[in-house]
């Protein structure tokens, strides 16, 4: 912030302006220093948060993988004792996980409180030294938005957003140990969908990107009126000159062009919604028809002639395959955040 601050702000979920890209230095190593700077204070905390993920990651394969036992084992073996015990097992394992979960979320929501107070005393302590001109230059309204609502968007972004990459990666390399170690061959026919989820992904975010910018600015503009309109000074010039009227004619057209980006941007993820959701069945349906394709052929002779396919494969190991699966597509699914393309926040790149 040390040559002041562009219009249009970060936003609350982590975008920037076209001018805050044009003029974004690259990524080298003193930004991402800098960047972990405000990590610095909290490393054991981040590290809590990691191992918490990642123990997470591990005992919420078990319940899918039990799951493949009580077919195999409990269901076909018609054993009730087995059946009950297999149950109340996988019901511990999913109280564990939800319970690791629930405190890496509250160490996490610590970690963002504590980074967005440093910041915000941070930027508060730099202001406060600003030259006067600064103050007559620059709108009060993006000053605000960036004391408030872009803080809390760099913590979202420094804490939530590395956490949620290393959570995303636990749970593939987690799930892909267990799908190859259950069955490399239906492991390959339920992974070879996942280019259809994030392919499409990259131009639905693009658009949706587009549309948040376009909000932010219009928020901005928003921010400025009512600064300008509602202050003490604002308020009696308003009234000296009976601008009333025309004052609530302008705040009413900027309201609706706040409203119609947000809807149309809300819109715009619907139908990419539903097709997603029809790629993500694709897999569990290719699983089923591969596996019982091999169970069917493992049983059947040609003369003297046996087909080997999959001697092992069982109900139980496709039923715990498709829970897998469907587990794999969750972090594959979640890279159409719009936020994504670009991770950074634009503050974080000005010398603020």
């Amino acid at each position: 912030m040390a040559g002041g601050m562009g219009r249009g702000s970060l936003g609350p979920r982590g975008f920037l302006t076209d001018d805050e890209k044009k003029n974004m230095p690259k990524v080298t190593k003193k930004l991402l220093l800098r960047i972990l700077s405000y990590l610095k204070p909290y490393w054991l905390q981040f590290l809590l948060v990691f191992l918490a993920i990642l123990l997470s990651a591990t005992v919420g394969l078990l319940p899918s993988i039990i799951t493949g036992r009580i077919v195999d084992e409990a269901l076909v073996g018609k054993d009730l004792k087995l059946l009950i015990q297999l149950l109340l097992l996988a019901f511990g394992t999913m109280a564990v996980s939800q319970i690791i979960g629930v405190l890496e979320s509250y160490i996490n929501a610590w970690i963002s409180q504590r980074i967005i107070f440093d910041m915000k005393n941070q930027m508060y302590d730099h202001l406060q030294h600003m030259p006067h001109a600064f103050f007559t230059a620059e709108k009060q309204g993006d000053i605000i938005t960036r004391m408030n609502t872009d803080i809390s968007g760099v913590s979202t972004v420094i804490s939530g957003t590395l956490s949620s990459i290393v959570s995303n990666v636990a749970t593939v390399v987690t799930t892909l140990i267990a799908l190859f170690s259950m069955s490399w061959q239906l492991a390959i026919v339920g992974i070879i969908v996942i280019p259809l989820l994030i392919l499409p992904t990259r131009s639905v975010g693009k658009t949706r990107w587009k549309l948040l910018t376009e909000s932010q600015e219009k928020n901005d503009e928003m921010n400025q009126l009512v600064n300008e309109t509602l202050s003490v000074s604002g308020s009696l010039l308003v009234k000296l000159f009976t601008r009333e009227d025309k004052e609530y004619s302008r705040f009413r057209s900027v309201n609706e062009e706040v409203t119609r980006l947000n809807l149309k941007e809300q819109r715009s993820g619907k139908w990419f919604g539903v097709i997603m959701g029809m790629f993500t069945q694709i897999g569990p349906l290719l699983i089923y028809f591969f596996g019982g394709l091999f169970i069917i052929l493992s049983q059947i002779r040609i003369g003297p002639l046996t087909i080997p396919m999959s001697g092992t494969l069982t109900v139980g190991v496709i039923t715990a395959t498709v829970a897998l699966i469907n587990r794999l597509y969750r972090p594959a699914v979640s890279f159409e955040h719009p936020g994504g393309f670009y991770p950074f926040p634009c503050f974080v790149y000005q010398n603020i």
